[in-house]
């Protein structure tokens, strides 16, 4: 483990490369009464070696700058870098330089959590409470352990664990490998922090897997992103880790399409190959997401099962669907009313007075026939001919 943890910390090389490039951005931001600050995992001293994410924090001073649009007068200061706008709950900027990912985040520098007018201003006290603890390397195991388990990053279409969950739930548990063997064991709705907080906290807040306190804001719950499905991964990865305590779990499998076609060689493999609308990352990958949720949706009210179906996003995005190679019946039963509703049941045979009319156990149907039987003709009718899916995706085809 220690071999690992070396592996896992930045090169000396490499901090000195990135303090280069923040020194040349924090020197270009001239603006009255701000202070620019590193913020983020570097700051903390928690990030992985190879990563290239860099925040800035603008911080504007309160009194000053409280009234006004603070995104707005970032922008201005930081024309000669020509970044661009992401939109949020406060717009913030992002700047791709040598290989880095450059974000500046506008904040209100502000005494306590409790002055916050956005959630981005509370950021500079997270950065404190991290570095308080202490827990850098174990901090490193952690997020190493959940990118490989493709379990990290709170983005919308990832919603999975966001880098100050993990360091969170790292120094709750005061290791990497306490965390793990709890995880284990963890049930639906796991909740971390005082009880009086939990109670107290906004019912829409409360809705994830774990309910985690944030502890420089209890009226916060960190996790609030956390899907069902990344929370499950993480977990039954953890059980799996907790048995074997190999290595491999910290290391990413690379993706491959052949992979995939072998896992699902016994079964009907829909693989699709997608060109994400040219937007922001954030916003492309949840409408890639979009994408498959709606194929997914279509096959099912079509008729078709779908025994499982995922998606992997690099420069080109690869989304699958897995279907019974049988294919579903020509004819299928639409269903209307129950006959004892009289009015409703009296409609349907008007509507209907055409074809005949059938019963099962009190229910009124028709017989019908379907176009398509077979689930990949049917997917290719979709891609070619629904527009709908273009809202989601620039181009897309199929592979298999």
């Amino acid at each position: 483990m220690r071999e690992l943890v070396k592996r896992l910390r930045p090169t000396v090389r490499e901090s000195k490369k990135i303090k280069e490039v923040v020194a040349l951005h924090k020197k270009g931001i001239k603006i009255p009464k701000t202070v620019v600050r590193i913020g983020g995992s570097i700051a903390k001293g928690t990030f992985l070696r190879g990563s290239h994410d860099i925040d800035l924090y603008v911080m504007f001073d309160k009194k000053t700058y409280e009234k006004k649009d603070i995104s707005n007068i970032l922008e201005r200061a930081l024309k000669k870098f020509n970044p661009v706008r992401v939109h949020g709950s406060r717009d913030y900027f992002q700047l791709k330089k040598e290989g880095y990912l450059i974000e500046f985040i506008p904040i209100l520098k502000i005494r306590s959590p409790k002055e916050a007018k956005n959630i981005t201003d509370i950021s500079p006290f997270h950065v404190k409470w991290v570095k308080k603890h202490n827990r850098k390397d174990e901090v490193r195991l952690t997020k190493a352990f959940m990118k490989a388990s493709s379990c990290y990053g709170a983005e919308s279409y990832i919603k999975g664990f966001s880098g100050y969950v993990a360091e969170i739930l790292t120094i709750t548990y005061g290791s990497f490998e306490n965390l793990t063997r709890q995880a284990a064991n963890w049930s639906y709705n796991v909740e971390i922090g005082k009880k009086e907080d939990i109670k107290n906290l906004n019912k829409a807040k409360a809705s994830s897997p774990i309910i985690l306190i944030d502890p420089v804001d209890n009226e916060r719950n960190a996790a609030a992103a956390l899907s069902k499905e990344r929370f499950n991964h993480f977990r039954k990865k953890s059980k799996a880790y907790q048995k074997s305590h190999s290595l491999r779990f910290f290391e990413q499998e690379k993706f491959s399409i052949e992979k995939i076609k072998r896992k699902y060689n016994k079964k009907s493999l829909i693989l699709l190959e997608a060109h994400p609308l040219e937007r922001k990352k954030d916003i492309a990958g949840a409408k890639l997401l979009k994408a498959l949720e709606y194929l997914r949706k279509r096959l099912e009210e079509y008729g078709f099962v779908v025994w499982a179906s995922s998606w992997h996003w690099d420069e080109i995005a690869y989304l699958w669907l897995v279907t019974p190679k049988e294919n579903i019946s020509r004819v299928y039963r639409h269903f209307g009313p129950e006959e004892i509703q009289k009015q409703r049941s009296e409609e349907f045979k008007k509507k209907h007075m055409n074809e005949k009319i059938y019963n099962e156990n009190g229910r009124l149907y028709i017989k019908r026939k379907r176009r398509w039987v077979a689930s990949k003709d049917y997917i290719d009718a979709i891609i070619n001919d629904d527009n709908h899916i273009r809202k989601f995706v620039k181009e897309i085809k199929r592979k298999r």
